[in-house]
């Protein structure tokens, strides 16, 4: 499989998938696209397609857009979620949302963007990877 860049997530969530790295020496799952694996320092990053399940970490709401085509959409909440992975990721989430809550991730279209919106998880392994109901 070829290295994740840029352009490759995008193109991930367009199709569904939340694409992170996995190192294939050591295992460790990160956000982001490396160059090197931040556990080990090895060079063997491959794409790894999430569960999109996790536990809220933090959130907030922004009541000030960050440009033109969010305004329509403000006040939004965003939220750092640990992965079920162990990578923590941020996206944007439903206002009823708690810090602690288990949560499930779905690709939505905001501002014309492909972006991850986080919603409380319906029970155990509520989104498989590809997008599937478990």
């Amino acid at each position: 499989m070829a290295q994740l860049t840029e352009a490759s997530f995008s193109a991930g969530l367009a199709r569904g998938l939340l694409l992170l790295q996995k190192c294939a020496s050591c295992g460790s799952v990160q956000k982001g696209v490396r160059a090197r694996c931040a556990q080990c320092g090895s060079r063997t990053m491959e794409p790894y397609e999430a569960s999109r399940n996790g536990t809220v970490y933090a959130r907030t709401r922004i009541f000030r857009a960050p440009s033109a085509a969010f305004r329509s959409i403000v006040p939004y909440d965003l939220c750092l979620v640990d992965l079920a992975e162990g990578a923590r990721i941020m996206g944007h989430c439903a206002p009823e949302v708690e810090v602690g809550d288990k949560v499930t991730a779905r690709i939505a279209t905001i501002a014309d963007e492909n972006l991850l919106f986080f919603e409380k998880a319906m029970g155990p392994g509520a989104v498989a990877p590809g997008g599937e109901e478990a």
